[in-house]
């Protein structure tokens, strides 16, 4: 089991292995890149499995390093990667900032697996952590259900059946 100084003093190490991978020739295709992220994946991994959370995301599975548009320069790319790897590189020396001024971060009692656990799936945990495309489906939900209920709510409204039967009560 790693402890939460041995995962900062690796953070440290992958922080500067990252600044010598920015001049990557073949980029994120580098065998030193790849393994470097995958090291860094692991060790994430280790730490927030043991329940800490961490004082920022770590985002380097959600980086687009090898995404390259066909309409991209080899410029245009090298730039993209090299933001991406300085973007990575920002949230690791935060992290590392974090434990020299403030010390070890208390576990949060959550792992970043967060598995379907009935009792920890709330409104606000689904806000801060669902993706986009689930609230975009409950929005369309939401507005088919209403326009559903709208259109037979008109229809019904219009029938011969409301207008001479049950329109007369509500008249008085």
């Amino acid at each position: 089991m790693i402890t939460y100084e041995d995962f900062i003093t690796e953070l440290g190490h992958l922080a500067v292995a990252a600044k010598k991978l920015r001049s990557a020739e073949t980029m994120h295709e580098d065998t030193g890149f790849r393994k470097w992220r995958n090291q860094l994946e692991g060790i994430l991994n280790q730490i927030t499995s043991q329940g800490y959370l961490l004082p920022c995301p770590c985002r380097v599975h959600h980086r687009a390093f090898g995404f390259t548009p066909n309409n991209v320069t080899f410029d245009e790319q090298r730039d993209s990667y090299q933001m991406e790897v300085d973007d990575t590189i920002n949230e690791i020396e935060f992290i590392v900032e974090s434990y020299e001024n403030y010390g070890e971060l208390q576990k949060g009692g959550q792992s970043t697996d967060q598995g379907l656990d009935s009792e920890k799936i709330t409104l606000s945990w689904l806000f801060h952590n669902a993706h986009i495309s689930l609230w975009v489906w409950v929005v369309g939900v939401l507005f088919t259900v209403l326009g559903v209920a709208l259109g037979i709510g008109i229809a019904i409204g219009q029938s011969k059946f409301y207008q001479e039967y049950v329109a007369p009560i509500f008249a008085g």
